[in-house]
């Protein structure tokens, strides 16, 4: 199912930048936003809920 996010200008600049060091930190020749983003959605659903705590302080700010 297609999805979409919207970022502003300046927002996606910097996740560009910090997907790029994932790539490099990974390895990987590609990455791209959508395996990023689906991979930590993925995160916050698993039972860490050390994460799922932190998303959710971040969603009430």
């Amino acid at each position: 199912m297609p999805s979409t996010i919207r970022f502003d200008q300046h927002e996606l600049l910097a996740i560009d930048r910090w997907i790029l060091e994932l790539r490099i930190e990974a390895g990987l020749r590609q990455l791209d936003r959508a395996e990023v983003f689906r991979e930590l959605i993925r995160m916050a659903m698993t039972s860490d809920e050390t994460l799922r705590h932190a998303l959710l302080y971040r969603l009430q700010q």
